[in-house]
């Protein structure tokens, strides 16, 4: 389930009664923002790397990808652990990357991705489907922290109860392949696609190393011990049957 967020260029275009309310703070303060829509959850919006705010707008004319770690680092120090960016689909995995290549966990996304309805990215806590003239609709997350009350666990509250997270999946294959164990920090490790949403590629990947565990354990070439042949495709198979002698 999700909740609808409503922003707008101008806060006078917000519907009334609106559940959730994003507002820009070079426009409307958070305290006048909070007298002015007192039964809605409220997501504060920077456009500059010198304001301080719930979010991020990373779009031509505001905060550049560049810019993106440094604000959510600053943010984090001023006492907001759980800052957001908000950007487009199309540089999200730029912006994601600077986060990997400075060694900084990556922020909460709000992801502009237009859709005939509202739904959630994987890996994002808001996405901004509709686009209604006066204002823009996003699908908006539960239980976020820092945003809603309620325990903070610092879990992106998109990583289903029970699921394993992409770092553990990443490190269950790695392991599988023989590779020493990941450093959730990133701490010595290369890039290995490391991201926190839990991606169809990767299900597919774990499932391919699930079934060649199987076949590894069930294929015995000639009743016994032998080689085993796996292909870059990741299928298996016993080496070919030794050729029969000629008929006497």
């Amino acid at each position: 389930m999700t909740r609808v967020l409503y922003d707008a260029f101008s806060p006078d275009n917000i519907p009334a009664g609106a559940e959730c309310v994003a507002f820009y703070v070079d426009q409307i303060s958070e305290a006048d923002a909070a007298t002015r829509w007192p039964l809605s959850t409220l997501v504060s919006i920077a456009r500059t790397v010198a304001e301080g705010a719930l979010v991020a707008d990373c779009e031509s004319g505001d905060l550049t990808i560049a810019q993106l770690v440094a604000w959510v680092q600053r943010m984090r120090a001023a006492g907001r652990p759980h800052p957001w960016v908000y950007c487009s689909q199309s540089p999200w995995p730029n912006a994601r990357q600077q986060f990997v290549a400075a060694g900084v966990p990556e922020p909460f996304w709000w992801i502009a991705a237009p859709g005939p309805s509202l739904a959630l990215l994987p890996g994002t806590v808001a996405t901004q489907c509709l686009y209604e003239g006066d204002y823009d609709v996003s699908a908006l997350a539960y239980d976020i922290p820092g945003l809603d009350p309620g325990p903070d666990t610092g879990a992106n509250p998109t990583e289903e109860d029970g699921m394993p997270t992409t770092e553990q999946m990443i490190a269950d294959i790695w392991a599988a392949l023989g590779g020493a164990a990941i450093d959730p920090n990133g701490a010595g490790v290369q890039y290995l696609g490391w991201t926190r949403d839990v991606t169809a590629a990767l299900e597919a990947l774990q499932a391919s190393v699930t079934e060649l565990q199987t076949a590894v354990g069930v294929l015995t070439p000639g009743g016994g011990a032998g080689p085993l042949e796996i292909t870059l495709t990741g299928t298996a198979a016993p080496p070919s049957p030794a050729a029969e002698p000629p008929a006497a």
